[in-house]
């Protein structure tokens, strides 16, 4: 795709978001195991803590009666009140949960593609240490491993990366080019 047609796409379509990818780009099931992966998973407390505070309230309950809750009824509560603003860090933990606990082996092998050292997808260099790759690198490593897992599962890891990493804008520049031009064909 030429730099002026990324550009105008870049123009009319919104960032991708947490909250967007999960409506957008994963269906029931995935928005289920990343919801529940989310209250099981290696989620920090602090934010499942949050979570439970802004849920209890959505649904005017008590956040000790919340707390009580299987993590399967917290994640169906999860996915019901994805949609406000203020749960969007709980959605993005829930993609990253998501990854981690069902996409771990595609995430090692984009990272190995783009040698960023990690351990067990775990990115484990300091991102100054590393060259976010480029569209083109993306592209490369989108085509191959596409081939190889899920392409929805890739596509949902290109958005992903874009909204999750600490460089996050370098990151969308690189991945959500590849991720629309996938989209659109």
């Amino acid at each position: 795709m030429a730099k002026r047609d990324r550009q105008q796409l870049a123009q009319k379509t919104p960032d991708w978001t947490a909250t967007r990818i999960f409506w957008e780009l994963m269906d029931d099931d995935r928005r289920k195991a990343a919801a529940v992966s989310f209250w099981e998973g290696d989620s920090n407390d602090t934010e499942r803590q949050a979570a439970e505070i802004m849920l209890a309230g959505h649904m005017r309950f008590r956040p000790q009666s919340l707390r009580k809750q299987k993590p399967d009824q917290k994640a169906t509560y999860l996915i019901r009140f994805s949609k406000h603003a203020n749960m969007e860090q709980a959605i993005q933990s829930a993609l990253i949960a998501y990854h981690f606990a069902a996409r771990r082996e595609l995430m090692k092998a984009f990272l190995a593609e783009w040698n960023i050292e990690n351990d067990d997808g775990h990115v484990t260099v300091d991102e100054k240490d590393y060259e976010v790759p480029g569209e083109d690198a993306v592209r490369a490593a989108f085509e191959k491993l596409s081939k190889e897992y899920d392409k929805q599962d890739a596509l949902i890891y290109l958005a992903t990366l874009g909204v999750v990493m600490d460089n996050a804008r370098e990151w969308s520049e690189s991945c959500w080019p590849v991720l629309e031009s996938a989209l659109a064909s």
